[in-house]
């Protein structure tokens, strides 16, 4: 999906990060409001060829990059694997039981990406949320307890983060932009496991 790579040239690395249009594109058909005249066949061939390309840009460690080459983005492997999770789960009916298991083949050395190592630039909650949320959705598919016993670890850090006015620190402080796609994140991992915790965290 980066074009500035494998179109125009002007980056030697691929940005991961527009590969996560394939969550859309698959919720959007699911739901009946793809915008366009297209047929099954090929908005399967739009998401298997999106999940291919994810696994073509994926380096030897699993990880993925944004902003750098070989960057190792704790971040954008976490974001890209949550989307590709979210597709995993939304495509049932729509890809081949093959292809939907590709989609665990491509994602698995994400996730074990993740869950070795940790981001240490800064304390992002936005960024901790999307790891959370990504583990939390590779756990429910894999029932890889590891996934899970790292979720959950940078939960409670991110929970103890919170200010007593509610928002959650993006490089020290608040961010009303980064604090919505922080609670997103947090609500899908609601939606899967009811902690009381995170509850109140979310209230």
């Amino acid at each position: 999906m980066d074009r500035e790579y494998w179109s125009w040239k002007t980056s030697d690395f691929a940005n991961a990060s527009p590969q996560s249009v394939v969550a859309g594109i698959t919720q959007l058909w699911q739901a009946g409001l793809w915008p366009y005249p297209s047929e099954k066949e090929r908005i399967s061939l739009i998401i298997n060829a999106l999940v291919h390309g994810v696994q073509s840009i994926t380096r030897s460690d699993g990880s993925l990059e944004e902003a750098a080459p070989r960057e190792g983005s704790w971040c954008v492997t976490a974001l890209v694997g949550f989307d590709l999770m979210c597709t995993y789960e939304y495509a049932r009916g729509l890809l081949q039981e093959r292809d939907r298991e590709l989609i665990l083949q491509v994602v698995n050395p994400l996730a074990s990406y993740v869950m070795r190592n940790r981001e240490t630039h800064a304390y992002i909650a936005n960024h901790i949320a999307t790891g959370v949320a990504f583990l939390e959705r590779w756990y429910a598919a894999t029932d890889e307890r590891a996934a899970l016993s790292e979720a959950e670890s940078l939960l409670s850090g991110l929970i103890e983060s919170q200010d007593s006015e509610g928002w959650f620190p993006e490089y020290g402080g608040a961010d009303p932009g980064y604090q919505t796609l922080t609670m997103y994140y947090l609500a899908d991992c609601f939606a899967t496991q009811q902690r009381v915790e995170l509850g109140e965290a979310i209230a």
